[in-house]
């Protein structure tokens, strides 16, 4: 089992000499978001589902300049440095990163903290450190973080890489799902 960071975890788990055991969580958050919110519309944005095979993602979002605004639906990783920690591991003892890093976006993301007594508060994009963008390097090459999320400008060691190994970086520029609840516990 591995986890990013107990800062942005509000699971409840155990292990014990049974197994892991972990609270279940709901499977459709989006029923709670109030009807007004679900209004905004994704405008021109271009669809993206991200539950497609990674060459094929990657071949739609070739035909698009940068700036294309895009609505991304699907699967995505939550990473932060623990977790990269966890995968360098694994590539320096001879494994292989799991299926999964190779098969979805990862999303640099760090808890955000909830305003007051509110219903609902999110997580929010990430800096990618200097670290990361080496780490970054590392798992694509083992055919891992073929998409990366985060936010803030790159720098051109960055933006270098992306270049040289066709991988792509969004940069988010609002928070996911748009804003924050307003009711009272």
């Amino acid at each position: 089992m591995g986890v990013s960071c107990s800062a942005d975890r509000n699971i409840k788990a155990k292990i014990n000499r049974e197994g892991i055991w972990i609270e279940k969580l709901e499977h459709n958050p989006g029923q709670y978001i109030p009807p007004a919110l679900r209004q905004a519309g994704e405008g021109d944005a271009v669809k993206v589902d991200l539950n497609r095979p990674m060459k094929e993602i990657l071949a739609q979002l070739s035909q698009y300049p940068v700036s294309t605004r895009l609505s991304l639906t699907g699967t995505i990783i939550v990473g932060r440095d623990i977790a990269h920690a966890k995968l360098k591991e694994r590539i320096e003892s001879g494994e292989d990163l799991p299926q999964y890093i190779k098969d979805h976006p990862i999303y640099y993301a760090g808890p955000a903290k909830n305003p007051g007594r509110l219903s609902i508060w999110l997580i929010r994009p990430h800096h990618r450190r200097p670290e990361w963008t080496l780490m970054s390097s590392l798992l694509q090459s083992h055919g891992g973080s073929m998409i990366m999320l985060a936010k803030g400008n790159r720098s051109q060691q960055v933006t270098d890489a992306c270049k040289k190994t066709r991988r792509l970086l969004f940069g988010q520029y609002r928070r996911p799902g748009g804003g924050s609840g307003t009711a009272e516990h």
